[in-house]
């Protein structure tokens, strides 16, 4: 192209339309190729209306290509050039008007991951660097929290720089050029700003940590632990995070500032739920503030999973809902007369501004010009401030409503003992009919303990020692007793049917029956559901006698028994086990040839009436 113009000139160089004609065409592009001039009077300029910018959707291009391309748009003054997923060029070019050649450019662009620039150095060449937070903190060429590039521009000549970012998230990229003296003493007054500030906040947080070391109240934790989180947020936010965090390199991608927002915000919505809490809230409140928690905790798992865009999309939404609800609650409390509520409100108020303003210079809304670099950090002080006043009040309302409670114990306890006084024989007479009361819950309780609760007959626990009793009785004075085992039949249809309490109406009238045959010294004994059994001391050990006992019981059962007007009838299958009949005397033995009598009496039952076996008893 450049021989074509050539020729196209020696053609029509006498003819001054063809020279005009040439003019126009040779020096438009130049034109629209702005260029910087550098001169004393620059330094500490941004020089973003200059900067051109270049997007390479492929991802490919190298530094030749780039300084080849034809593609390049002005950035038009802009900060925010959005999200950079993809790699973007920025292209400055610099004509340095001054007789001193060294210059420095200064990138302040909060957090870039993968960041390299290509600056004119002292060879007349380009030198690359490579800075972004991926990289060690050791390739950047000053050990700087922001990028810091020296530039070599002899006087009368014109360099071109080119920057390349990649970072998945909105990159805001503030492009100053400095002189070395100029941009020392910026530097040393951020410095001492930021100093002061972070020193401020760590010292109110760890004050209220060694608090509550001290008085064990969470409250000052949950302070503690939301001061040093934002803190955190902000020391990386600043580029201090590079420096002294992850000197090495970040290994937690271009989003790594969400781990600490995310803490902040969590340990945010913790502590008012702490400070404005209170019974008559709202129940949504609660609700809200809880759900808020687990969303930061996916926040995080995206962040770590590579899902930028979501981490900071929930980093954003949430709090403006669990903010916006916070102030709403403190302002309902104010209206309550609670003075920790305002200053909580107080404290919210500074860094909502700030992070909206910042929000505002991220989308290119408000000139990054006008929002103080350090505002977000003056916010983080007041909220310190003011949040550590909202704990001193609270403090101080529990320590008032303690000495009122205190008081109001006193003023009781004196009220007390005068009615104590005063009813001095009335209590020891409520003492000793409590304790004719206790006396008589203590026989009920041994009552309950030895008695079966729907039949009042002995319990199996009761039974169980009347036959160790008689067991005893019969191996040392050879007094032989019998074992009588009853199982009722047909009783399982009954509360299947007409249900269990028209069970337990026919279980209590078979009990009495069963109590109504004994004599002095038996014991008779419902043992769990439909199964009785009884205890014959000194028993006729003749088969009449055991067939007459047995008849009874038999006879007994016979009548129905009437509930609600229901006839209800069972059946007995019984068995009786002889003590002296036995091998081995124990209760294991007596149950065992019981239970066989008994099963063998209830086959006899199901069989036709001309093949009833009478036996009845253990042999």
């Amino acid at each position: 192209m450049f021989g074509l113009n050539l020729s196209f000139h020696f053609h029509f160089m006498r003819n001054s339309f063809a020279r005009l004609f040439f003019a126009i065409f040779t020096l438009m592009p130049l034109a629209c190729q702005a260029v910087t001039l550098l001169d004393d009077k620059m330094s500490g300029r941004f020089v973003n209306d200059q900067a051109f910018i270049l997007k390479d959707p492929t991802g490919q291009m190298t530094i030749n290509d780039v300084m080849h391309a034809t593609g390049f748009k002005p950035l038009n003054g802009l900060i925010s050039i959005g999200v950079a997923k993809q790699p973007v060029w920025i292209r400055i070019e610099l004509e340095n008007t001054a007789a001193d050649p060294h210059w420095q450019l200064e990138i302040r662009p909060f957090l870039l991951y993968d960041f390299r620039a290509w600056v004119p150095d002292t060879s007349g060449g380009l030198k690359e660097y490579r800075m972004g937070e991926r990289e060690p903190f050791s390739a950047r060429p000053y050990p700087w929290r922001q990028y810091l590039l020296p530039m070599h521009l002899p006087a009368g000549t014109s360099r071109t720089v080119y920057l390349r970012i990649q970072h998945g998230n909105h990159v805001i990229l503030p492009i100053q050029v400095y002189r070395m003296q100029h941009w020392s003493g910026i530097a040393l007054r951020d410095s001492l700003l930021f100093g002061a500030g972070f020193g401020i906040v760590a010292a109110f947080a760890l004050y209220n940590i060694f608090l509550f070391a001290r008085l064990r109240d969470r409250m000052f934790l949950l302070y503690g632990a939301t001061i040093l989180s934002y803190a955190w947020f902000m020391f990386d936010l600043y580029g201090f995070g590079s420096q002294w965090l992850y000197p090495h390199g970040d290994f937690l991608g271009p989003a790594r500032n969400v781990l600490p927002n995310s803490l902040s915000n969590v340990f945010c919505a913790l502590y008012a739920l702490y400070m404005l809490d209170s019974p008559d809230a709202k129940p949504y409140f609660r609700r809200i503030m809880w759900a808020s928690i687990p969303l930061y905790g996916l926040a995080i798992i995206c962040m770590l999973a590579r899902i930028h865009y979501l981490s900071v999309l929930i980093n954003q939404v949430v709090p403006a809902i669990t903010v916006s609800l916070v102030m709403y609650t403190a302002v309902q409390r104010i209206r309550q007369g609670q003075r920790t509520a305002l200053y909580i409100l107080l404290g919210l108020l500074p860094a909502l501004i700030s992070m909206t303003l910042l929000v505002l210079v991220r989308y290119n809304i408000l000139p990054y010009h006008a929002f103080p670099i350090a505002l977000p950090l003056a916010g983080e002080v007041i909220e310190s401030i003011l949040f550590s006043q909202a704990l001193a009040e609270r403090f101080i309302k529990l320590r008032r409503d303690k000495a009122q409670a205190m008081q109001r114990m006193l003023e009781e306890k004196n009220l007390r003992l005068s009615e104590a006084l005063r009813h001095e024989v009335e209590l020891e007479a409520k003492i000793a009919e409590r304790t004719e009361a206790l006396q008589r819950s203590e026989a009920r309780l041994r009552d309950m303990a030895f008695q079966d609760g729907l039949t009042g007959l002995p319990n199996r626990r009761l039974f169980d020692d009347r036959l160790e009793a008689l067991l005893n009785q019969a191996i040392r004075q050879d007094a032989p007793f019998a074992l009588c085992i009853i199982d009722l039949d047909g009783f399982k249809p009954i509360n299947d049917q007409y249900g269990h309490d028209a069970g337990d109406a026919v279980l209590r009238e078979i009990a009495e029956r069963f109590a109504s045959l004994t004599r002095a010294g038996d014991t008779v004994a419902r043992l769990g559901g439909d199964e009785f059994a009884l205890l014959l001391p000194n028993f006729d050990n003749r088969f009449e006698a055991h067939s007459a006992f047995i008849e009874r019981i038999e006879r007994v059962c016979v009548p129905p028994v009437y509930v609600d007007g229901l006839i209800l009838q069972v059946g007995a299958s019984i068995g009786i086990a002889r003590s002296n009949a036995l091998d081995q005397l124990c209760a294991d033995a007596l149950f065992r040839a019981a239970d066989q009598a008994m099963y063998a009496h209830k086959r006899s039952r199901r069989r036709p009436s001309g093949e009833r076996q009478p036996t009845l008893m253990a042999p």
